[in-house]
């Protein structure tokens, strides 16, 4: 297996959650294995490193 790394990034500035809120609907959503990056900009990255068999396969 192989060790793939991919990171999402949104723009998050007009979401009427606070980070916390966020933080929780993306764990409750089965993203338990991300970090997630706020930035003052109203921008949110989830970087992500997984293995798979695949690129397809990890994203």
């Amino acid at each position: 297996m192989n060790k793939y790394q991919f990171a999402l990034r949104f723009d998050v500035s007009e979401c009427q959650l606070e980070q916390g809120q966020l933080d929780d609907l993306l764990f409750e959503a089965g993203f338990d294995d991300a970090l997630v990056r706020h930035s003052r900009k109203g921008e949110v990255q989830i970087e992500f490193e997984r293995e798979a068999e695949n690129a397809f396969e990890a994203f």
